[in-house]
């Protein structure tokens, strides 16, 4: 019997390799666009990625090497991510370290936001260091908040769904820590988006949620800032869009056959393969679904994208808090085709949402000035985007629409996972594209 898989997500690309290694394979695309987001985007002969795509290769100090029946995504991903490693690297990919900094008020640091690199702390004075201890332990020893707004339980407790991420940090850090190190960055990408993003996906606006105690240990020195350093790999000389690309070739046409489905015409069967988003699951498996997400907060980008045929800086990314109006991030990536070229994206909030693009180039100009990168780049792009965070009742309904969709997938003893809301990142497709053929070929 050949397997079908469903989806054109990177999940389903992955699910798709991985299992016809050992038998034949047909693959239901709903899309011809394979690998969403992570597809990216084309300038010059390079394929590029859109912003900062990286893989977050750590694992939270336990390592497995078998899969248990658990779908791992977020916080449940986080062992099994050496597993997505040697899979890359089996198929060819080799990945490099990429240095992430945050230029804070003109000094350069490594970076808390997303790295969790804490040395930021060890610079502010003691006196704003005091008055961030008093107040988180302050926090602690009232009985004021239920022990579930520990972030230990954001994946799981209601509170990090119904509470805004800016309320969440404040009763976790206190206004003093909140107000200095986290809302500036935050007011560059969208001063609104504190009050409507859920604390649950604090890492869509790309702001941390530590422990207090982590906090409280790097101030007294207890803690070194390096133990807790998050690590970012990329392909070395490449992106993650030329990976997928690379993946998609490295199909074996004689054990996989394609076919293009963007009507959920064809349905799985008992031991068939279903990653997509929740909407075409519920279609796939003749469930009525009709979404309601109202609520819906939009926070426009825009992304300028420069190109120079030769290389110009290292590669790193800059996360900006600065008083100057200006990006919030900046990501270098040093790209082979035929020779190395130097590619930039520069990040704009919503304060340029209604910038023109000659006003968008110029501001792009002096960031590149400032770092003391050359202006005279080859080609450029820019490209508006916008992220759109669920809130409120809408952030609940789609989280039960994908339990849901999860579950009727078992009924039907089918494999997979909901790709949507939730399931994203890269370390999660990879992990459930792994999952999935690994379910399939046990019959778990």
């Amino acid at each position: 019997m050949t397997r079908k898989i469903f989806g054109s997500s990177l999940s389903a690309l992955i699910s798709v390799i991985e299992l016809s290694s050992t038998e034949n394979v047909t693959w239901i695309q709903n899309s011809k666009l394979i690998g969403g987001h992570f597809s990216g985007i084309t300038l010059g002969n390079l394929k590029l990625d859109v912003g900062m795509v990286s893989q977050e290769p750590y694992s939270s100090g336990n390592v497995e090497n078998v899969f248990t029946n658990r779908p791992p995504v977020r916080q449940d991903g986080l062992p099994f991510v050496r597993i997505a490693n040697q899979w890359l690297a089996q198929h060819g990919e080799e990945f490099v370290e990429l240095p992430v900094l945050v230029f804070h008020y003109g000094t350069v640091l490594p970076d808390y936001l997303i790295a969790d690199s804490l040395d930021v702390l060890q610079n502010l004075g003691e006196p704003l260091k005091r008055k961030i201890v008093d107040e988180i332990s302050a926090l602690r020893d009232t009985d004021r908040y239920p022990i579930t707004t520990h972030p230990r339980y954001k994946g799981s407790a209601d509170e990090y769904l119904r509470l805004s991420f800016g309320a969440m940090s404040q009763q976790l850090f206190g206004r003093t820590f909140h107000d200095n190190l986290i809302a500036p960055w935050l007011d560059r990408l969208n001063p609104n988006l504190a009050t409507w993003l859920p604390a649950r996906d604090h890492r869509t606006a790309w702001v941390p949620l530590y422990y207090p105690e982590t906090i409280l240990g790097v101030i007294s020195n207890d803690i070194s800032p390096s133990e807790i350093k998050r690590p970012f790999r990329v392909p070395k000389n490449n992106s993650i869009a030329m990976m997928v690309a690379r993946l998609i070739e490295s199909l074996d046409t004689s054990k996989v056959e394609v076919i293009l489905d963007e009507t959920a015409i064809f349905s799985p069967s008992a031991g068939d393969i279903v990653l997509t988003s929740t909407s075409n699951t519920f279609a796939l498996l003749n469930r009525p679904f009709s979404p309601q997400y109202a609520e819906k907060f939009v926070a426009p980008i825009v992304i300028v994208f420069f190109q120079y045929d030769r290389w110009v800086a290292d590669e790193k990314i800059i996360n900006f808090i600065d008083k100057e109006i200006g990006p919030y991030r900046i990501c270098i990536r040093n790209i082979s085709d035929k020779h190395l070229s130097t590619n930039i994206s520069i990040e704009f909030g919503s304060m340029f949402e209604g910038s023109t693009e000659d006003e968008i180039l110029h501001t792009s100009r002096g960031t590149l000035a400032g770092l003391n990168i050359a202006r005279d780049y080859d080609r450029y792009m820019i490209k508006r985007l916008a992220i759109k965070v669920p809130y409120g009742q809408s952030r609940f309904d789609i989280e039960n629409d994908s339990k849901l969709a999860n579950e009727a997938i078992r009924e039907q003893e089918l494999h997979g996972y909901p790709i949507d809301f939730g399931s994203s990142t890269l370390n999660d497709q990879i992990l459930l594209g792994l999952w999935s053929a690994n379910a399939a070929r046990n019959q778990i």
